[in-house]
């Protein structure tokens, strides 16, 4: 099984967004935008250390310190 852990630990394969994207189901998808305030087109994430991730995981603080090196 594919290690699908986050910067910070966290099992992506837990993360609605996450579920969505990879089952593409579009009824879940919208239900995630609705629950989270976010565009359907936000909802397309493949896990935080992916080139495919939502805006909410982009703008992590862990993600960009892990990123650049830094553990602040």
């Amino acid at each position: 099984m594919e290690n699908k852990l986050s910067y910070c630990n966290f099992d992506c394969r837990k993360c609605s967004v996450y579920i969505a994207t990879i089952s593409e189901d579009i009824e879940g998808k919208k239900k995630v935008a609705i629950k989270y305030n976010i565009d359907l087109s936000e909802v397309n994430c493949l896990g935080c250390k992916s080139d495919k991730i939502n805006n909410m995981c982009r703008n992590c603080d862990i993600r960009k310190e892990k990123q650049n090196g830094t553990n602040n």
